[in-house]
């Protein structure tokens, strides 16, 4: 039976209202019931689309050229690219701080080599990583793209920016060698610059 009865502007009616047992049911008052989902609670997945976000207004690769990077718009080659992503090699030699080159997750090692398509002298490489960087990794130097050599090596690997000074060497190809991922996915740089000191 209803638990009581309500008049709004009247007395209320001694009608009989008969069995009340569920909302369903019954039909003396006029609403609605719908069925209503359970929210969703917010879960952050990094999963592969199936086809490449679409550009958005804006988006349009804005090189910055700083004094002395050697780097800057060169042949760049990589061990893998994220294939469910347009975050190609050339990205992360490009200028634009908001774009960078992604490898392929779960592959160890991976890297990106810069060929500076002369030999010439270096002693600093500058690491813009995005937060999926490397806990491990060798900055590599090269001749001829084939015989590596390396001149600085770390197992705390911080990710954002790093800078790494060496003692200078002469080289045509510089390779940063990711070894050990901080994270499950994969190596990811907004930007590698390379200077002579």
């Amino acid at each position: 039976m209803p638990l009581g009865r309500i008049g709004i502007g009247q007395q209320p009616d001694d009608g009989n209202l008969g069995a009340f047992d569920s909302l369903y049911r019954d039909r003396s008052l006029y609403y609605e019931l719908k069925p209503v989902s359970a929210p969703v609670k917010d879960k952050q997945v990094y999963q592969p689309e199936n086809d490449p976000p679409p550009k958005l207004p804006g988006e349009e690769i804005n090189p910055i050229e700083k004094a002395g990077n050697l780097a800057f718009q060169k042949p760049v080659t990589v061990s893998s690219t994220e294939s469910a992503y347009s975050n190609n090699a050339e990205k992360a030699v490009d200028g634009d701080p908001k774009t960078r080159w992604s490898s392929e997750w779960n592959i160890d090692p991976s890297w990106i080599t810069v060929d500076l398509e002369t030999r010439t002298t270096i002693g600093r490489v500058c690491l813009s990583w995005e937060w999926s960087y490397a806990r491990e990794y060798e900055i590599q130097v090269s001749d001829d793209g084939e015989n590596w050599r390396t001149v600085y090596h770390t197992d705390a690997g911080r990710g954002n920016e790093e800078e790494i000074v060496f003692t200078p060497v002469q080289a045509r190809y510089v390779r940063v060698y990711c070894i050990r991922r901080a994270l499950q996915w994969g190596y990811s740089l907004y930007e590698v610059e390379i200077y002579a000191q």
